[in-house]
């Protein structure tokens, strides 16, 4: 029977994917980009990038309604009552 140390010689750390560093970068841009805007600048886009997906007919709420509930338990109360109040205005 193997050890547990024998697995860890073996063990290769997974090489990042061209597609992960992507993602990574993608992220990094929008963090530096939003990161100096206020409450109502960020609802404003929020809203702005919501009709433009809707327009595309690229919104999907059911989708979003199931980020923002895995998201939420990582909030307070007060935050996830203005986040799922903002999350109806969407619809």
């Amino acid at each position: 029977m193997a050890n547990l140390s024998d697995f860890a010689k073996e063990y290769k750390p997974k090489e990042t994917t061209e597609n992960e560093e992507i993602i990574k970068e993608t992220i990094q841009d929008r963090y530096e980009y939003y990161k100096d805007f206020n409450q109502d600048q960020l609802i404003s886009e929020l809203y702005k990038q919501i009709e433009l997906q809707k327009s595309r007919g690229e919104f999907d709420y059911d989708s979003l309604k199931k980020n923002v509930e895995l998201m939420s338990g990582y909030l307070n109360d007060e935050q996830k009552q203005k986040l799922f109040k903002l999350l109806e205005t969407l619809k």
